[in-house]
């Protein structure tokens, strides 16, 4: 049994290295491109355009959160301020 496999590895090295570059690079490309793989590398490009794109309205988002946070946590600290002065007067 062994003999077997070490011959058959044998003579698929001896095909492999007789073979032209070009046989060897169409064979393992029939080989690579299955249905699956297809499939599996368009969904990874769609994800990655769908990141690209999305990144700048993320960052727009993320700067306008940001405004809006400062703009109402100072008018809310100001509303706390002016109730604890004036309406409780603790100064």
């Amino acid at each position: 049994m062994r003999n077997l496999n070490t011959t058959a590895s044998s003579v698929s090295r001896e095909l492999l290295s007789s073979m032209s570059f070009r046989t060897r690079i169409k064979q393992k490309w029939k080989r690579l491109c299955t249905t699956d793989n297809v499939i599996d590398l368009l969904v990874d490009a769609f994800i990655l355009l769908a990141d690209v794109l999305t990144s700048p309205i993320l960052i727009f988002v993320r700067i306008m959160k940001h405004i809006i946070n400062v703009y109402f946590i100072d008018r809310i600290k100001r509303a706390i301020k002016w109730f604890v002065h004036k309406v409780l007067r603790i100064k």
